[in-house]
């Protein structure tokens, strides 16, 4: 790193030293945990208790299951619906992400979760398209997905 600032002019240095302080603090946001939230690629991870918590402090939450069709008949958070991913390419499949539109208030937060754990196929894509759209602060991801609320013991339907 030094042998590339020396090999800048000064203005130039300056303007280097002020990006990678940019890149450095973006990358700590993007890392950083606080107060049992991560955040990442533009939602919020949250764990099973906060998780609940959160659904639990919201009038008639807002929850998208997207495991396929026959997980969700197996077993799934109460009042949760289900928009199973068609496809692996979700950027190029914009029909899904009308239908949730069509089917969620963007005014509200939405809770998302996946299976075993919420970084399967699509898990953190999914979540970062829809906080596109709902914003940061309104799209919720439940870390662990459906298995880690089964473990902690949260009712189903």
């Amino acid at each position: 790193l030094d042998v590339l600032i020396k090999a800048f002019k000064k203005r130039e240095e300056r303007n280097l030293k002020l990006i990678l302080t940019v890149l450095a603090v973006a990358l700590c946001f993007g890392a950083c945990k606080k107060g049992g939230e991560a955040e990442l690629t533009g939602h919020i991870k949250m764990g099973v208790e906060n998780f609940k918590s959160a659904i639990d402090g919201e009038a008639n939450p807002q929850i998208l299951d997207y495991r396929s069709a026959d997980e969700y008949n197996a077993g799934h958070i109460p009042g949760a619906i289900s928009m199973p991913v068609a496809t692996s390419d979700l950027v190029e499949d914009s029909q899904y992400m009308r239908n949730i539109q069509s089917q969620f208030s963007t005014t509200k937060k939405l809770f998302i979760y996946g299976g075993t754990d919420s970084w399967g196929v699509n898990g953190n894509v999914l979540p970062g398209l829809i906080a596109d759209i709902w914003g940061k602060d309104k799209t919720i991801l439940l870390d662990g997905g459906y298995n880690a609320w089964v473990k902690a013991g949260y009712p189903t339907e």
